[in-house]
């Protein structure tokens, strides 16, 4: 026989977390939540969640713990990461587009400042960091797709909808292993990202919010970054992140990181007002930087 979770909580613990553990599966549904089992109707709860649809910006914030794993030892904490995205959906045929951006911050785990260079403990290198700064990063949410209806996944949590994505990811690296040795050491780029969206009832069931509160989790694992120049060394990098949808905007960052972000990349602050491809990813912003500097250098 299932013991409830909340068995193996204190009471005291149980009322510092959300609703999320320690509150009762089966509590009724509040009056005006939607039908999940309707797809467009799930469609919209999981844009309200994640989103607004009215089409104004929302912002997101996260901030993750990277971890080292190298075969043979115990995995190493290595840097923070602090992500900044910025996303607007607009309506399109069975669904929305996402317009989105973001900016990633690596930071060090003991004093939160931004990252200029990293020691790197298995080489005894110190390397240069280079941040994350992909835009656009777009993606449409629709009922239908090239594959067949599209479904997103979520758990009945008692009075909350965990709604949750599991996206691996293979396809062909944009850094060459022949053409930069140094930073990877695989022709394909092989990844699995995990994202969790927490929401109420209460708030699932407010149809005059096109915006709810949410909270959430990041999951990655992957390999090496590039700026780390560890091509030669086998293990991975496990990411392990909380978000939060800003409700307040920017007033919502803590002041330091809000500075530090509209100081050195003011355009991450807003989302995206039209459509544009190809989408950005940290590997593809690293390969502009790295080839800008060797067109640079060539020149000189």
């Amino acid at each position: 026989m299932k013991r409830p979770l909340t068995r193996f909580l204190s009471p005291a613990l149980c009322l510092g977390l959300s609703a999320l553990l320690c509150l009762p599966t089966h509590a009724a549904d509040p009056e005006g939540m939607p039908d999940l089992s309707d797809p467009e109707e799930l469609l919209d709860a999981y844009i309200r969640t994640v989103g607004d649809t009215s089409g104004k910006e929302v912002l997101l914030y996260a901030s993750v713990v990277v971890i080292g794993m190298h075969p043979g030892q115990k995995g190493q904490k290595l840097f923070g990461l602090e992500v900044l995205g910025a996303s607007r959906f607009l309506p399109i045929e069975d669904g929305y587009q996402r317009l989105h951006r973001e900016v990633g911050l690596y930071t060090d785990l003991q004093t939160g400042e931004v990252l200029g260079n990293w020691d790197n403990p298995w080489s005894g290198e110190s390397v240069e960091v280079i941040h994350i700064q992909n835009d656009p990063v777009n993606f449409p949410f629709t009922v239908e797709t090239q594959r067949g209806p599209y479904r997103v996944k979520f758990d009945d949590l008692g009075h909350t909808i965990g709604f949750h994505r599991q996206i691996p990811l293979r396809y062909p690296n944009p850094l060459p292993k022949a053409q930069y040795p140094k930073h990877t050491a695989n022709d394909w780029y092989e990844a699995a990202e995990l994202f969790n969206s927490f929401v109420t009832k209460a708030d699932l069931a407010d149809k005059s919010k096109t915006s709810l509160p949410e909270v959430g989790t990041w999951s990655r694992t992957g390999p090496w970054l590039p700026w780390m120049e560890m091509a030669d060394r086998p293990g991975y990098l496990l990411y392990h992140g909380r978000s939060v949808k800003l409700m307040n905007g920017l007033d919502d960052l803590r002041p330091e990181l809000r500075a530090h972000i509209e100081t050195h990349y003011p355009t991450y602050t807003g989302a995206p007002d039209t459509f544009e491809s190809p989408n950005d990813t940290s590997w593809t912003y690293f390969k502009k930087v790295l080839d800008a500097r060797a067109a640079a250098e060539g020149e000189s």
